[in-house]
């Protein structure tokens, strides 16, 4: 069997040899911009239309806002966040994966308000 992008032959993934299905596979999708919304009160996240306690809201916000690959599995992220004040962060999101048997690695820039 041949890639159906390069004509490279040997293993294939979604008729693509690793190299093109890397190039035309995300492992993941993030938002430029992230709200979080928090409690003043007690520091409940509002996340998915209800309240839920966060110990690290700027994690909490991006691991709920990052959209997989459907057939991603044994996904990890990992969060570094700069305030840029009180409530406002920018913040690289470091995401690992397995698609169809190849890891993925990702970095994606964002910022939480």
């Amino acid at each position: 069997m041949f890639c159906v992008e390069c004509g490279r032959e040997g293993k294939l993934y979604e008729s693509l040899c690793e190299a093109c299905f890397r190039k035309k596979t995300v492992l993941a999708k993030l938002p430029t911009t992230i709200d979080a919304v928090r409690c003043v009160s007690c520091g409940s996240l509002f996340l998915d239309k209800k309240w839920a306690a966060s110990k690290d809201i700027i994690k909490d916000a991006v691991s709920f806002s990052v959209k997989y690959h459907n057939d991603a599995e044994e996904c990890d992220i990992g969060v570094k966040s700069v305030y840029k004040d009180e409530r406002n962060a920018d913040v690289m999101v470091k995401v690992k994966g397995v698609i169809l048997g190849v890891n993925f690695t990702e970095e994606h820039a964002s910022e939480v308000k």
